[in-house]
């Protein structure tokens, strides 16, 4: 995981230089190199590289928690600046909120997944579980983002 966590930290930073410039497509970028990133993950590890299987995911995972660096501090930097600066603090404890609620049912979705499926199939299927659940939650986060996007097009046209 080490790999995801340095993308993570790194595109973070960058990405807070950036969103003024890309906006929301930051994020949507950002969301697609997660799911890009934990779908490579998830095929590499259902071909069964044994002990290398850190080695062999190291750059898919590099390239999710790139993409997951992206998402979250971008994602608030847009929402809270289109907030009139008196409810700033309301909508900023809203978005925390609802952030970490996400959090916490992706943690024990993903997690109960996983330790269900060690329990019942073994590690690889465990694994996959997982994983799984991580790709469902981004892909529908994706198709928020995209359509959101579409929606604001459309209005200003």
């Amino acid at each position: 995981m080490t790999p995801f966590a340095v993308g993570s930290a790194v595109s973070s930073a960058v990405s807070g230089r950036i969103v003024y410039r890309m906006g929301r497509t930051l994020v949507i970028i950002g969301l697609v190199g997660a799911l890009a990133g934990l779908l490579a993950t998830d095929v590499l590890l259902g071909r069964h590289f044994g002990q290398m299987a850190g080695l062999v995911t190291a750059l898919p995972l590099l390239v999710a928690g790139v993409g997951s660096g992206m998402v979250i501090s971008p994602n608030q930097t847009v929402t809270l600046s289109e907030v009139d600066s008196a409810q700033g603090g309301t909508a900023a404890g809203v978005q925390q909120t609802a952030q970490r609620i996400g959090t916490a049912l992706g943690t024990a979705t993903a997690s109960g997944l996983f330790f269900g499926a060690l329990e019942a199939g073994g590690y690889d299927e465990a694994i996959s579980s997982g994983l799984v659940v991580s790709v469902c939650f981004v892909a529908a986060a994706l198709v928020l983002g995209i359509t959101e996007r579409l929606v604001v097009a459309r209005r200003g046209r």
